[in-house]
């Protein structure tokens, strides 16, 4: 019954069952806003899933403070590292998607373009 205490404060409070309403109202709109959203980050993962592919991977190793230029998968290898892939990466279309997402929010939005400008 302590869940439904929050239902009685909006029957009594006439400004906020307003705005309730207002949202009940705008929900088709923001629908169709968000179908337009992932339908646009859909297109933009197909294009990036077909330039980087398999291009955002790293070189994690424990000499990373040396100076050791490591630009292959080999030469990391040869290097004691760990050949792995970067978390926002462009390999399917659902992490494709996921990128463009978290891009779009500019979070880590910096880590994503520092990996891009160096494939």
């Amino acid at each position: 019954m302590k869940i439904l205490r929050p239902l009685r404060a909006i029957s009594r409070n006439q400004g906020l069952m307003l705005s309730i309403k207002a949202l009940v109202v705008a929900i088709s709109s923001i629908f169709n806003v968000i179908i337009v959203v992932v339908l646009f980050l859909f297109i933009l993962g197909i294009i990036g899933v077909n330039y980087f592919k398999g291009r955002f991977y790293d070189c994690e190793h424990i000499y990373k403070f040396r100076n050791i230029k490591v630009t292959t998968k080999w030469d990391c290898i040869n290097a004691g590292g760990e050949w792995s892939r970067f978390f926002l990466n462009f390999d399917d279309i659902l992490n494709a998607m996921q990128s463009l997402f978290i891009t779009s929010t500019a979070v880590n939005w910096s880590d994503i373009m520092q990996i891009a400008a160096s494939t």
